[in-house]
């Protein structure tokens, strides 16, 4: 049996392992197909976002504006879509996603602060120009215009997303400059690759992932609601979780993949929790312990593997 299945095998076995968990104690929630498409048309919105973010957490730093930036996305896009239907959806999100990732390269080029600083302030900024332009109110979209959130619409653009996603970050020169960043800064620089300047490409490309995002988010829930103050980076802390539990899997298995099984177990633990009407701190608790049960497996089944290739 090859390196490749057995690797393959070892990270499935992870979200299979928990679905199971929370089946023995939910059966009639977890028993049934509709549970399973669930969770997976859930993460396709939670791994688009990670896909994006992982970049700059490669290279040690975080987008934290993407919450703030996805509701301006939708609400630009919920205002356009009474005009232009679902390409003012598709449109607005892409646009708006685009603007948003410019503006936080310009200013990390002038300012020369933390990512991380920088995106907080821009929260409070979008959030209050997304309240500005809604009045504060909820917007809603056409049902009609939800194609793209429901399958095979969103299954579509996941999955055209993903092709993408693999392209950057195995086959691109912009891949292999992140790579050489995130293993050594100075090493990179004095090879001529830009840190700064591939550090501004990976601001724009992280707006970009959640702009599209957005589109199947906007789709899904046929309507957004503004947000103002630090409330929006709720909404990228499973994919966050999602990069960090990647990039644990991605000895084993393409980055692109791993990510997307971080993604499928924040939606177990994320519908596990719901179903047994758990708490958000028991939510919390439970993550950190998965987090740290699914390195110690990993490392445990590195081990394992290492063993069996001595014999």
């Amino acid at each position: 049996m090859s390196k490749k299945i057995i690797n393959s095998a070892v990270v499935i076995m992870v979200p299979i392992a928990l679905y199971l968990f929370f089946l023995i104690l939910r059966p009639k929630s977890f028993g049934k197909m509709n549970t399973v498409y669930i969770i997976f048309t859930q993460s396709f919105i939670t791994c688009m976002i990670a896909w994006g973010m992982q970049y700059l957490a490669k290279m040690g730093e975080f987008d934290l504006a993407l919450g703030a930036e996805m509701l301006l996305d939708s609400i630009i896009a919920a205002l356009l879509s009474t005009r232009f239907g679902i390409a003012g959806i598709v449109v607005g999100c892409l646009v708006s996603a685009f603007i948003c990732g410019v503006l936080k390269g310009l200013l990390y080029k002038a300012m020369k602060i933390p990512i991380m600083i920088l995106t907080i302030a821009l929260i409070y900024l979008l959030g209050a120009f997304g309240g500005l332009i809604t009045h504060s109110a909820a917007l809603t979209i056409s049902y009609e215009y939800t194609f793209l959130g429901r399958a095979p619409g969103n299954i579509i653009v996941f999955i055209l997303t993903g092709i993408i996603m693999y392209f950057l970050a195995n086959k691109s020169v912009y891949g292999a400059n992140v790579n050489a960043v995130a293993g050594s800064g100075g090493i990179a620089r004095n090879n001529g690759i830009g840190v700064e300047k591939t550090k501004i490409k990976s601001l724009v490309l992280s707006s970009m992932f959640a702009g599209i995002a957005a589109i199947v988010q906007l789709s899904h829930g046929s309507g957004v609601t503004p947000s103002v103050g630090l409330d929006s980076i709720q909404n990228i802390m499973q994919p966050m979780m999602s990069v960090f539990i990647g990039f644990v899997m991605a000895q084993y298995v393409n980055v692109v993949f791993s990510i997307f099984v971080g993604s499928v177990l924040m939606s177990i633990i994320s519908n596990g929790i719901t179903a047994l009407n758990w708490s958000s701190a028991i939510y919390n608790v439970v993550v950190g312990a998965i987090l740290l049960l699914i390195m110690a497996y990993m490392n445990v089944a590195k081990a394992y593997s290492k063993r069996h290739e001595e014999k």
